[in-house]
């Protein structure tokens, strides 16, 4: 659940966002700062509950006697997934910036 929470809520704040500064564009330039915002905040919301999710998914494995089936093995990589992606992206983003 925690999975599609970290990829259906941000989309949906993402989405709604959009929806929003068009409404309020009336058909004209609008500025995109709100729509980049709620991007990095849904981005961020993302990374944190993929992580959340990964760590109760770890600790639940670890917890299975060892035989652990290689399904629950994974639905931590998929857990891990968003994670990856875009905390690696925001990570090497920050890196670049350090330079």
């Amino acid at each position: 659940m925690l999975v599609i929470a970290s990829v259906l809520g941000p989309a949906a704040l993402i989405y709604s966002t959009i929806l929003d500064v068009d409404r309020e564009a009336h058909g004209g330039p609008a500025c995109g700062l709100p729509v980049l915002g709620s991007f990095l905040l849904g981005s961020a919301v993302c990374v944190l509950l993929s992580a959340i999710g990964l760590v109760l998914g770890l600790i639940a494995y670890r917890r299975l006697s060892p035989p652990r089936p290689r399904r629950r093995l994974i639905e931590l990589v998929t857990l891990a997934l968003p994670l990856l992606i875009i905390g690696g992206y925001a990570g090497s983003i920050i890196l670049d910036l350090r330079r």
